[in-house]
């Protein structure tokens, strides 16, 4: 039983307060009644919730500021900058999420980078055929201007002309 209540203690934050009013309240108890003093318990009061508050608070903002700075770099776009933590509480959890998120980021935009380059290779390919086959179309257009004024000896061998244009695409 004791280590599922460390282990909700150091999973969530508020049981992480809880568990430091509670001990500021045993002090305080503590003092008013061995002390009997109201005094004196009031100044534990005061002291032991300045203690807490300065406990959690500065650890509360390290951790907040520490987010921020490395949500702020993935925002401005660097996509290696890792978030890392060791805790496991609300703050540790929101940190992995944001990990996933970066990594997700980082890979959809590299996913999109590569079908942006195939698609660029495949544009080319697609210039290079449609180059090939004006070629073929353009020699089709002398042998039919030919064939118009009467030469009928011109002829189009098409495997000549992919050859032709096969060795001349690759000479550029």
């Amino acid at each position: 039983r004791s280590h599922s209540t460390m282990a909700l203690v150091r999973d969530r934050y508020g049981a992480k307060l809880a568990t430091g009013y509670l001990g500021v309240g045993a002090v305080i108890l503590t003092t008013g009644v061995v002390t009997d003093s109201v005094a004196a318990t009031v100044l534990a009061g005061l002291v032991g919730l300045l203690v807490l508050g300065s406990i959690t608070g500065t650890t509360t903002l390290a951790t907040l500021r520490f987010l921020e700075r490395r949500t702020a770099a993935i925002a401005d776009g660097e996509l290696d900058t890792r978030v890392e933590t060791t805790r496991s509480d609300e703050f540790g959890r929101t940190a992995e999420s944001v990990e996933r998120m970066r990594q997700t980021l980082a890979d959809r935009i590299e996913a999109a980078e590569r079908a942006r380059e195939e698609a660029e290779a495949a544009r080319e390919e697609a210039d290079e055929i449609a180059t090939r086959h004006q070629a073929i179309a353009e020699r089709y257009a002398e042998t039919m201007a030919a064939a118009a004024t009467g030469d009928l000896s011109q002829r189009v061998d098409v495997t000549t002309v992919d050859a032709t244009e096969e060795t001349r695409a690759m000479e550029v």
